[in-house]
């Protein structure tokens, strides 16, 4: 009966000026908005991909886990070297928090949004996090990216002019 209500509603309003393209906006309008956050969620899966490259080529995972076990020795207290291998604990835990935070974050939005595909009230609520997701991703990319001890330093730069250009 629905189908056949709706069928008769759209019969209707074609012969109107400009309904064609009405109805044609309003079937599509939920999941061309769906479509819209999963290509979001695909550009930001790019740079994510990027971070865990990164992440596991440097160990991070390991060398935390490493320095885990220095620091819950008996004697640690009496290492010499116990300031900067805190520093680097908690400087490894806080980089392998957050990355684990924002693989959870895009799998779970990636699972909302197939599972919110018609309801566009909680795509819009989904599309604000997606949003910060995406800003999360970016700034923790360009940090991970740009965390060596040098990269904090100045540097200097010299453009010489040449032939070619």
């Amino acid at each position: 009966m629905l189908i056949v209500t709706l069928s008769k509603t759209f019969d209707s309003l074609r012969t109107q000026a400009y309904s064609t393209k009405y109805i044609y906006l309003f079937f599509l309008k939920v999941p061309m908005f769906s479509d819209d956050l999963r290509t979001k969620l695909k550009a930001s899966a790019e740079n994510l991909l990027t971070i865990t490259t990164f992440y596991t080529s440097q160990n991070i995972e390991d060398r935390l886990q490493k320095l885990e076990s220095i620091t819950n020795e008996e004697e640690f207290w009496k290492n010499k070297d116990q300031v900067e291998i805190t520093k680097e604990h908690q400087h490894l835990k806080e980089i392998s928090r957050r990355y684990n935070s924002i693989v959870e974050s895009q799998d779970e939005l990636s699972g909302l949004v197939d599972l919110f595909e018609s309801e566009e009230a909680e795509l819009k609520n989904i599309s604000k996090e997606i949003d910060t997701l995406y800003r999360d991703i970016n700034r923790f990319k360009i940090e991970l990216l740009l965390s060596d001890k040098k990269d904090s330093s100045n540097c200097f730069l010299t453009i010489n002019p040449g032939a070619g250009g």
